[in-house]
């Protein structure tokens, strides 16, 4: 499957992330605080830094 990339996983970040995973796609996120990701509610989730995500949109 293909990679998806989340710019935050806030109320309706989260839920299309868990949905994807689950249909095995690979999905990067960027988020302001590690917050979300905390707890393994989106286990699989690939964490990105701002350099990374600064670099695939230029």
């Amino acid at each position: 499957m293909g990679s998806v990339g989340f710019l935050g996983l806030g109320a309706m970040g989260s839920v299309l992330a868990r949905r994807l995973l689950g249909h095995g796609h690979d999905v990067v996120d960027w988020n302001r605080s590690p917050a979300p990701l905390a707890g393994g509610r989106h286990q699989g989730v690939v964490l990105a830094n701002r350099e990374w995500v600064a670099d695939q949109l230029s």
